[in-house]
C-alpha cells in the first residue's frame, strides 16, 4: 500500500492530482507547505477546548489511576 496518493504507481498522474486536490480541499492534507508547519500555539489551544477539558476533569476524579494511591498509605 503506497504511502500517499502522488507515489502510487497504479495511478495516473490525473487521478493522483484529482486525489490530492480533493485532499486538500477536504483538509485532510495542507493547502501549503507553511500550513504543515508544528506550531506549539495549536497544542495549547487543544488543551483549551472544552470538551477535552471535561474529560480531563472526569478522568482526574474518576479513581481509576493505580499508579500512586495516597489513600492505601494514609490508611
Amino acid at each position: 500500500m503506497p504511502a500517499t496518493p502522488s507515489k502510487a504507481k497504479f495511478l495516473t498522474a490525473k487521478e493522483k492530482q484529482y486525489i490530492g486536490d480533493v485532499l486538500r480541499e477536504d483538509g485532510v492534507i495542507a493547502r501549503a507547505d507553511q500550513d504543515n508547519s508544528f506550531d506549539w500555539a495549536q497544542v495549547l489551544k487543544v488543551f483549551t477546548q472544552p470538551h477535552v477539558l471535561l474529560l480531563a476533569i472526569a478522568a482526574f476524579f474518576s479513581g481509576e489511576y493505580r499508579g500512586l494511591n495516597f489513600m492505601h498509605t494514609v490508611l
